[in-house]
This record gives structure tokens, sequence and C-alpha cells, in this order.
């Protein structure tokens, strides 16, 4: 019997810290509580139900089915089919009107009744009124913001901001987000959204962006490619203009050339060359071929008279010799021209040795 009256207490002290929801329930249970937050109660009510009473002790809602929090903030509601959301000072923001209250991201709620689809705010602000067949966020890993949701209406496309503004209007068979540009198609013509904010008709945008590093914290500027009637040129995340439609072929080399220092390989009248993002000219379009060479510090350009290696570094063509092949290897790499193998510094492309090959002259 002693030892009995020993682990009374004790039992009983662990069912009411087994979790802190089990000992408010616990604690609350005689006066007839479920859940005591800031300004309200949880409490029974009839036939299983629930009501939400007031720090005044009225009752703000009666005879509620279910009640869910989300994040301890914010209180979803079920009454006769309708649901609605409070906040956790008692107050209604989203009104028992909707068939569904469901919690999107940040301050957005998606609401539906008969069959329709809007958004409210966390304030209670309806952002889009419910009159939409599906309301889609466009990543389902990262916030658009300016572009926050993809609305449909009839099998039409469009889209909008998060303060309810049209952004892109309801016209396109599609959209899809790749790499943060909106690919929009309506009848077998694609337009493109940059920026979230500037739709571009008249060119065609080209994958990937180009990115330009302006500090050592992750800031940077955007660029894309565009294509043109054949023609290729370059427009900013401001949709303005930096090289017009003129190129016959446009790549970007900036991964080689440094994130600071955009670089794009040009195509013009069959020749190429290599300028910057604002046009200056690191070789002139007089080249049969430009290639990379698997070696981070080294290009090949190639004329009439053979191949040469071009430094990155220092940007300029190494002029000491000619070649046909380049074997690369993992600390020196070889050369080839006429029987004769030449090995080479992987950094510098400078000569380390000459040797005959397979029978040739040194």
């Amino acid at each position: 019997m002693h030892l009995l009256n020993r682990l009374c207490p004790i039992l009983m002290c662990c069912l009411l810290g087994f979790s802190a929801t089990h000992q408010a329930f616990a604690q609350s249970f005689a006066v007839g509580i479920i859940d005591q937050h800031k300004t309200m109660t949880i409490e029974p009510d009839k036939d299983g139900k629930y009501k939400i009473v007031g720090h005044n002790k009225k009752t703000i809602l009666d005879r509620v089915d279910s009640i869910k929090w989300h994040n301890h903030t914010y209180l979803i509601v079920s009454k006769k089919g309708k649901m609605a959301m409070y906040n956790d000072a008692g107050e209604c923001r989203i009104p028992l009107l909707y068939n569904r209250v469901q919690p999107l991201f940040n301050w957005f709620w998606l609401v539906e009744k008969n069959g329709k689809k809007g958004v409210y705010s966390s304030k209670g602000a309806i952002l889009l009124p419910v009159q939409f067949d599906d309301v889609i966020l466009p990543s389902l890993v990262s916030w658009i913001k300016g572009a926050d949701f993809i609305v449909q209406n009839r099998q039409q496309y469009g889209i909008y901001d998060g303060e309810g503004k049209v952004v892109v209007p309801i016209e396109y068979d599609k959209i899809d987000l790749r790499q943060n540009i909106f690919i929009l198609q309506k009848d077998g013509q694609k337009h493109y959204l940059i920026s979230n904010r500037h739709l571009i008709k008249e060119y065609k945008v080209l994958l990937p962006p180009i990115r330009q590093s302006i500090d050592d914290y992750g800031g940077h500027l955007t660029y894309y490619i565009v294509e043109k009637e054949g023609k290729y040129g370059i427009i900013d995340q401001e949709a303005q203009v930096v090289i017009h439609p003129q190129y016959e072929e446009i790549s970007d080399l900036s991964g080689l050339f440094g994130g600071k220092s955009p670089a794009l390989k040009i195509k013009e009248n069959g020749k190429y060359g290599i300028i910057g993002i604002n046009r200056q000219v690191i070789l002139p379009s007089t080249f049969i071929s430009i290639a990379t060479t698997n070696l981070p510090s080294l290009l090949t350009v190639q004329t009439d008279q053979g191949k040469q290696l071009f430094r990155i570094a220092d940007r300029k063509i190494i002029k000491d010799y000619y070649f046909d092949e380049l074997i690369v290897t993992d600390y020196v790499s070889t050369i080839r021209k006429d029987g004769v193998e030449r090995k080479i510094d992987n950094w510098t492309g400078e000569i380390i040795s000459s040797t005959p090959s397979q029978g040739g002259e040194k």
C-alpha cells in the first residue's frame, strides 16, 4: 500500500507531462476547456460538437464539427459542410461560406465554393475573387513573387500577382515555368514572361539565361539571348535591348570567362568571334571556328593556317605554334602537327617539350 501511494503521484505526473497539449487538456478538463489560447478557448458543445468562446466569455462560433490549428496561429473550422478561418484572437478572417479553406504559403489562403476557387490573405482580404476553375502555384519549391498564381478558366490560363493584379491575361493554352522564365503558348505561338513582369512577344527567348555577378553576396544581373527572324541578340532583365538581333549565332561563354565578365561567342558573315555583354571585342569575327578544350584556361581558335590556343586569363592567342590535334591529359597535354608532338602546360598553354611522332621529324 505504501508503495502504491508512492507510485500514484509519479504515474500521474508522467501522464500530465506526456506532452504540452495533453497537459493543458488534463489541467482544463474539469472546467470543460479543450484548448485555451491567448484570447479564446475551445470548449465542448452538445452532441460531440465544439464552440469557440472569446475572452469576454461570449460565444464566437458554436456547433462546430471540426477544428484544426495551422501554425498555432490560424484556426480552420468546419460547420454544416462549410469552412472558415479565424486567427488566434478569435477574429473571423475567412467567413463560413466555403467548401474548402486551405493554407498555401506565406499569407495566402485558397478557398473553394461550388467548384470555383479564389485566394484570401491571412488578414481577410480577397486577393483573387472566387471565380476561377483552378488556382495553381507556379513552383512547388520556391515563391515566385510578382507572378504568384497561374489561374485557369475554361481551359485558358493567365498569371496574377499576390495583390490580385493581372500580370498575364487569361488567354493562353498552356503556361510553363522553366529556369525562372514563364513560357506562354497560344495558337501555336510562344510568348515569354521575364522578371515576372515583362511580357515578350517580339522575340524567341533562349535558355538558359546569362548571369553577371555584381558583388560577392549573390547579387547579379540577368541577360537573355533572343532570336528574331533567324538573327540573335541580347536583352536584359528589364526587357531592354542590349544587342539588337544581328548575329547568325550567339552562345554563352560566361562559365569560362567568370561570372563578372560575361562573354559571348558570336557568328557573323560566316566567321566566329568573341564579344563582351556590352559588345566590347575580345576576339574579332575572323575565325573559322572557336571551341572549348576540356581545359578551363584555354580555347582553340582556327584560321586557314590551322588551330591556335587562346588563353582566357589574359585574353590572348598563343602565336608560337599551330596544331591539328589536341590531346588533353591530367597535368600536361599534347598537340600534334606534321608528325611533331609538343607537350604544353595545361594552364598557360606554353610549350614544355617537342618530340617526333610516328617517324616524323622534330
